[in-house]
């Protein structure tokens, strides 16, 4: 089983450091590294408390010796799906980025429910599927509020 574990890691490591390099030839670049950033720092934050309270475990990851967390989601996948969410919703107004939130939490959710069921890669402790895709949501949304804020203030700072 610890082989196929591997295998998936290997396969979205790879998948998320090609899809990060497709999302940043679109422009505008300081804001995609800024939401990449933001998000790895976000999801190894919330891993370290998730670990600690038992909610969730990673029995077979990267670097299990150095790092509790999933490293490859909080540092890869979960950035990368950020700022796939931020190019997908650049142009769209508060209702349709709310729908595209929870549209495509559902996916990644579900990929971690069979993840869960069928693999070492994650055991739910004190957690479920329902934590997972309204976390991923709000998440989803509370960094996209982020960098509108941030836009919104430098868009500012740059007409004076």
């Amino acid at each position: 089983m610890y082989n196929m574990e591997m295998m998936i890691n290997w396969f979205f490591l790879i998948l998320s450091l090609g899809l990060f390099a497709f999302l940043l030839r679109k422009p505008p670049l300081k804001d995609w590294l800024l939401i990449y950033f933001i998000r790895a720092f976000n999801a190894a934050i919330l891993d370290c408390f998730v670990i600690t309270y038992k909610l969730i475990e990673y029995p077979v990851r990267f670097l299990p010796h150095v790092f509790k967390p999933a490293i490859l989601f909080d540092f890869f996948a979960y950035p990368t799906l950020g700022v796939l969410f931020n190019q997908m919703t650049y142009h769209d107004k508060v209702p349709m980025i709310i729908v595209k939130a929870f549209l495509l939490s559902l996916p990644i959710t579900l990929l971690e429910w069979w993840f869960e069921r069928n693999t070492d890669l994650i055991n739910y402790l004190n957690w479920n599927i329902y934590i997972t895709y309204f976390s991923l949501t709000l998440s989803f949304l509370f960094i996209r509020g982020v960098i509108a804020v941030i836009r919104h203030y430098s868009e500012k700072e740059n007409l004076s």
